[in-house]
């Protein structure tokens, strides 16, 4: 599994947003 770094582009998995690209905030 990689590690998600503050900054990094993800697309959210879960949630209200799930399916749409973001950063880390935390």
């Amino acid at each position: 599994m990689q590690k998600i770094k503050k900054g990094d582009k993800v697309v959210v998995l879960a949630g209200k947003d799930k399916g749409r690209s973001g950063e880390v905030l935390s």
